[in-house]
This record gives C-alpha cells, structure tokens and sequence, in this order.
C-alpha cells in the first residue's frame, strides 16, 4: 500500500509542476508510465488529476473572473479559440493516444516544442500589442491543437502563436490558461460522460483513497509551479524550459527511443 501510495503522490506531482509549464505534462505523464513500467491510469483517474489541475488554475486567477463576466466580447473569443482544439481533439483522440505515445515520439515532440521556445523568445524582444482580435483568438485556438500531440507543449504552441502576432507575452499567458480552462473542462467531461457510457469507470475503497491522495498533491503543486512560471515569464527565461526539453529530447532519444 506505501508503494502505491508514493506512486500516486508521483503522477500527481508530475502532473501538477508540468500542467503550467511550456514543457507538455501528457508527454511527462506518459513517460513517467513508460519508463517505470507502470500500468495505464483508469479514466476517472486521468479526469480527477486533470480537474485538480483546472481548479488550482482557477484558483490562481480568481480575479480576473469578474473581468470575463463583464466582457462578453473576450468569452466569445475565448469560445472561437477552444473550436479547433475541440474539433481536431474529436477527429484525432484515438490515433494520437495510439501512435504517438511512445518514446521515439514523445523525443521528437520535445525537440519541437524546444524549437517552439526558442523562437518564442526571440520574437517576443519585437513590438507588442495587449488586444487580442477575433483573428488572433481563432490563430491563437488553431496553435493550442498542436499540443494534441504528447511532448508538444500546450503553453509553450500558444505563446508562441501570440509572440507570432506580436502580442504581449503576458497577455498571451492569461489567455492561455483561460483557454485551458474551457478546453480541459470540456474535454474531462466528454471523457468522464464517455466512461460512464462504456462503463470503464470502477472504484472501490483503495482507489478512492489513492486518487484522492494524488487529487490533493496535483492541487497543490499544479498552483505552486503556475506561480513560479508566472515570476519566470516576467524575465523572459523561457531559454530555461528550451533546455530543459532539449536536453529531455536528447536523453530520451539516445538511450530509450
């Protein structure tokens, strides 16, 4: 029972400290599974941690939801945004989950999403803007879909579509997690009704125990490490997470892929 217990306290703090960062916590998540040789999560657990996710985001931004009530104009963005994430996600869930997870993919995602970093970087030294148009939130939703794919971070595709249109990075990043927001709610709720349907979803006293376990630590750890990424971005240090993929990237495709 230790044993499990330290398990789920590991997926949930993978799944929490990467969820914020432009590094792709799917791409952590399944190479965690990989490399340990652990079994797949059930459904309702992938959905649970991915909701702990969403609240500890919420939570972050609880302020700024008076701002999206009053603007009616930036939801109707925000809902253009999550439809080509929404529709390519439907199209494509089963052949990406089949395909593309394992680690020759995942190294080559990686070495992308660096790529994606780096340019980012550069870019966001130009001029910027704080608006996002209607044009911009559809550009900004085509990006997002990208990080369907495992190692193809969600963060690090939409900021580098917003340094792409020239607006400010701190923009971009808000508008992001509210993207993330709508599209994981959606997506953790068509998987959990999905489930239901199908009847994949089982539990009993352990499972609860442990998932509950790992909720709690995803939490946590999803808010801790969004607070610290925001005090990264305002240096404009996302070199750091470059290195950090490409030397991933690097380990994983000359020793496992």
């Amino acid at each position: 029972m230790i044993l499990k217990i330290i398990k789920y306290i590991l997926l949930g703090g993978i799944q929490g400290l990467t969820e914020p960062l432009p590094i792709s916590s799917s791409a952590h998540m399944s190479l965690c599974a990989i490399l340990l040789g652990l079994e797949e999560n059930s459904l309702f657990f992938e959905v649970l941690i991915n909701f702990a996710s969403v609240l500890a985001v919420g939570l972050f931004f609880k302020n700024d939801f008076k701002f999206l009530k009053e603007n009616k104009s930036f939801l109707i963005k925000l809902f253009i945004s999550t439809i080509p994430c929404g529709i390519i996600g439907i199209i494509l869930h089963n052949h990406i989950n089949s395909n593309l997870s394992n680690l020759t993919s995942l190294s080559i995602s990686f070495y992308i999403t660096t790529l994606f970093l780096v340019l980012t970087s550069l870019l966001f030294k130009k001029k910027q803007k704080d608006e996002i148009s209607y044009k911009d939130a559809l550009f900004l939703g085509l990006a997002q879909s990208f990080a369907l794919t495992p190692g193809i971070s969600r963060c690090g595709t939409v900021l580098f579509g917003g340094s792409l249109l020239k607006i400010d990075e701190k923009v971009v990043l808000k508008y992001s997690f509210f993207m993330y927001m709508i599209v994981s709610t959606c997506a953790t709720s068509f998987t959990f009704v999905k489930g239901l349907i199908d009847k994949n979803i089982f539990l009993n006293y352990e499972s609860i125990i442990l998932y509950l376990i790992s909720f709690i630590t995803c939490f946590f750890t999803t808010y801790i490490s969004l607070k610290w990424f925001h005090k990264i971005i305002n240096n404009k240090s996302l070199l750091i997470f470059a290195g950090y993929t490409f030397i991933l990237a690097s380990i994983i495709w000359l020793f496992w892929a």
